[in-house]
Parts: structure tokens; C-alpha cells; sequence
């Protein structure tokens, strides 16, 4: 009988342990989000940068919070404002070690007489696994690409709660 009870008690202890972990992970906080990310076209449609073409990229990120990572986007040509101008949305997804992160991103790319493009965007955090799950929040940000190059660095400012 002491063996049950003991036995018993034991596991009332796990599961109240149990419940106080998933009731101190549930608790989300706010971080500051500071990145730099370097991507590269990996496929285009044959008809980029056409209104409804698509493109896919992929790259490295250092993030605060975060660390070393990679990313993935799919990106579709939404408009055309003016000449040398487009517009992109889609959605992007961040590997880390600790997770993964998925955001709606909007873009606007206009390419400059000398071929170089200035890219100014946002995006939001659509969802997370990991030490991310249930991400929430916004980030901004701003690059370029010199002329010549498929090469581009955004630098990526905003905030998350998970």
C-alpha cells in the first residue's frame, strides 16, 4: 500500500513539475530583432520579373536573438508601380538551431540606372516551432544589391514575442 502511495505521489510531483514547465514556456516575452541576411536566387520562373512570376531564394542570417542560421523564401511579382520598380509577397522561413521562424514579407525592389536595386520591405511572423512556437511580431528592413549581382544584403530590424 505505501508503494502505491508512494508511487502515487510521485507522479502527482512529475505532473505538477510538468505544469509548471509548460506554464513558464507559455509565457511569451518581447525581443528586440537585429539581422543581417545575405540571399541569392536558387530558381526563377522563366518569366521574372513578370506580374505573378516567381522567385526563390536562399541565404545565410545572423540574428540577435538567434545566432547563425539559414533562410528560405518564396517570393511572388505583385505589381509593377513605375518603370524599374517591383513589388514581391511572399513568405520566408528562418532555421536555427533552436527553431524555425516563418514570416509574410511584402518588398518593394526598384533598380537604379546603374543596375544596382535598393530593396525596403516588412514582414510578419506567421508562425514558429521550437523556441519560437507562437511567434508574434514585425520587423522592417532595408538592402541593396550592387549592379551586376543576384547578391543581396537586407539588414532586418523589429520585434518578437515567443
Amino acid at each position: 500500500m505505501y508503494r502505491r502511495i508512494s508511487a502515487l505521489l510521485l507522479l502527482v510531483l512529475a505532473v505538477g513539475g510538468l505544469a509548471a514547465v509548460a506554464s513558464a514556456k507559455s509565457k511569451a516575452t518581447k525581443h528586440k530583432v537585429s539581422a543581417t541576411v545575405v540571399l541569392a536566387p536558387i530558381s526563377q520562373a522563366s518569366n521574372f520579373p513578370a506580374v505573378g512570376s516567381t522567385t526563390s531564394d536562399a541565404g545565410i542570417v545572423k540574428s540577435r536573438p538567434g545566432g547563425r542560421g539559414a533562410e528560405t523564401d518564396t517570393l511572388k511579382v505583385t505589381a509593377t508601380p513605375a518603370a524599374g520598380q517591383l513589388t514581391l509577397s511572399g513568405t520566408a522561413t528562418l532555421f536555427f538551431v533552436k527553431g524555425t521562424e516563418k514570416a509574410k514579407v511584402t518588398i518593394l525592389a526598384v533598380v537604379a540606372a546603374d543596375g544596382s536595386v535598393t530593396y525596403t520591405g516588412s514582414g510578419t511572423f506567421s508562425s514558429g516551432t521550437g523556441t519560437y512556437k507562437g511567434i508574434t511580431g514585425n520587423v522592417t528592413f532595408t538592402g541593396g544589391s550592387p549592379a551586376g549581382s543576384n547578391v543581396v544584403t537586407l539588414q532586418v530590424k523589429g520585434s518578437a514575442k515567443y
